[in-house]
């Protein structure tokens, strides 16, 4: 091989190294900017389930004190604890709020609610009366239930 291309070589191997530490550090950066984001991701979820389960305490102490419409705060709770942890929702005591969540999903809430007839929004009103009526008991146990669960200390 002459010296010029042997040189010619050496260049070209030099132009291949920096290329492909340039590639290794702009994935190194990406990889460090990846763990942050996750880092940050994984304090909004531990904060947002803090929030929840202080949200599901106040809740809970509502329903007990009359407070609060039984079927809100059903709703509420249902949708506080698909955010802290969905599995409760199958736990004996606990179901009741997904249960009353899906029986009155059908009906329309908040701008919704303005939009519908008033007759018609008179008669859900006193099906979900009759729901809460039907399962004080059920709701009460289970706001019982949630004050006392482990999850929730």
């Amino acid at each position: 091989m002459n010296e010029m291309t042997q040189i010619a070589l050496i260049i070209l191997g030099t132009g291949v190294c920096l290329v492909l530490s340039m590639v290794i550090y702009k994935q190194w950066r990406q990889l460090q900017r990846t763990k942050r984001l996750e880092a940050l991701q994984r304090e909004k979820l531990a904060t947002s389930r803090v929030g929840a389960a202080d949200s599901i305490k106040v809740l809970a102490r509502c329903i007990l004190a009359e407070q609060v419409e039984l079927s809100e705060a059903c709703i509420r709770i249902k949708v506080l604890l698909d955010v802290l942890d969905p599995s409760m929702h199958e736990q004996a005591g606990l179901n009741i709020f997904n249960r009353i969540y899906e029986a009155t999903a059908h009906m329309p809430t908040h701008q919704a609610r303005k939009k519908v007839d008033k007759r018609f929004l008179w008669k859900l009103d006193k099906q979900r009366w009759s729901l809460e009526k039907e399962h004080q008991q059920e709701i009460l146990e289970g706001a019982e239930r949630l004050l006392q669960h482990p999850a929730l200390k």
